[in-house]
């Protein structure tokens, strides 16, 4: 049997070698606002997040530029708390433009229309929701 002992300065050397890869590592993920989420900045990432989700999406999509407001509404702060509950924060981007990506789901299980939206600043998702585009919809959290 083969044992190896790593003493207590090997061992802070490897753990110190460990969190600064870690650093590294996020630092590819981190916006400019310190929020570390995944990147997506291609159309195949963004359907992958979508489809991990369960959420099969059509091939296109589209994009607008949208301007989150520097003063909250009801309407923002009730659709922060949707975004909370994912574990998103758009308070962080108040008056910062991002943009949003518009999928059409095609395995929801009702004839409605159903679309998801991303939003994304700097390569980083920082909210995201699902909607029915009926009259008496709905609009929940993508996770």
């Amino acid at each position: 049997m083969f044992y190896l002992r790593i003493g207590p300065k090997k061992a802070r050397l490897i753990f110190i070698a460990l969190l600064i890869l870690a650093v590294v590592a996020l630092g590819f993920c981190t916006s400019e606002k310190g929020v570390i989420k995944s990147c997506y900045d291609d159309a195949d990432e963004r359907r992958n997040f979508i489809r991990v989700h369960g959420f099969e999406t059509a091939d296109d999509y589209t994009v607008k530029t949208v301007t989150i407001p520097l003063v909250w509404s009801d309407v923002y702060e009730n659709y922060n708390k949707l975004q909370k509950n994912q574990g998103y924060d758009l308070s962080l981007f108040k008056g910062e433009t991002v943009t949003q990506y518009t999928y059409e789901v095609t395995n929801y299980p009702s004839d409605e229309v159903v679309l998801v939206h991303l939003l994304v600043y700097d390569g980083v998702i920082i909210g995201a929701d699902v909607m029915s585009t009926a009259a008496d919809g709905f609009m929940q959290g993508l996770k």
